[in-house]
């Protein structure tokens, strides 16, 4: 029994410590987990209590990483990859929640698109791209399942629908959000199964320009 027990003892001291290393690693991630949802409330309640009709100057890219942020943990939990490609463009004046109100569902949707694929490959990008003909471009685009020709423009009709859960009320908001602006959202794709990318156009109105108009 003697011989037994010391070698018994040391496995035992050695599971002990795996599990102690566990339970700290778990610790560590609800804590950050715990910081990041605190960050996204603030982020929430920041806009909120924001008057909801204002036009303001506005940083897109900063409003595109707000609309990440908000998406984060979802994005995460289902393994997507992330790409950005954002062109320097000066502040726009422009409504700041209607943009990010599109651009969190945009990012949502293409993480629904996304879920047929293995983890590896899943991938949404995001993109802002320099004023052309008057007009800046955010688009948002996965690889995902992809989109029947015959549903480019039913998909924003109220009530429209492909998801069981889903209420076909975001993309029908959204494109009357951009409308309101003076702009447009549009979807694109090859087919099933060869992705997606949903445009935002939105007039150029640098915030530059208005103060030299006022001046």
């Amino acid at each position: 029994r003697g011989r037994n027990t010391l070698p018994f003892l040391s496995k035992l001291s050695k599971h002990l410590l795996a599990e102690r290393q566990q339970i700290q690693e778990l610790l560590g991630e609800v804590s950050r987990h715990t910081e990041h949802i605190g960050a996204i409330v603030k982020l929430q309640q920041r806009y909120a209590r924001a008057p909801q009709q204002l036009i303001e100057p506005v940083q897109l890219a900063e409003l595109v990483e707000d609309a990440l942020r908000i998406n984060h943990a979802a994005l995460s939990r289902h393994s997507v990859q992330v790409e950005r490609d954002l062109a320097e463009v000066p502040p726009v004046l422009t409504e700041k929640h209607k943009i990010l109100t599109i651009l969190v569902n945009l990012i949502s949707n293409a993480k629904y698109a996304l879920d047929a694929l293995p983890e590896p490959e899943r991938r949404v990008t995001v993109s802002l791209k320099l004023p052309a003909d008057g007009r800046i471009r955010l688009e948002v685009r996965d690889n995902g399942v992809g989109i029947a020709p015959e549903m480019l423009t039913r998909i924003f009709q109220y009530g429209f629908t492909t998801r069981e859960e889903g209420h076909g009320f975001g993309l029908h908001s959204s494109a009357l959000a951009a409308q309101e602006m003076g702009g447009s959202l549009t979807a694109h794709s090859e087919g099933p199964g060869r992705g997606a990318t949903f445009i935002l156009e939105l007039p150029f109105n640098p915030e530059l320009q208005r103060e030299r108009a006022s001046a």
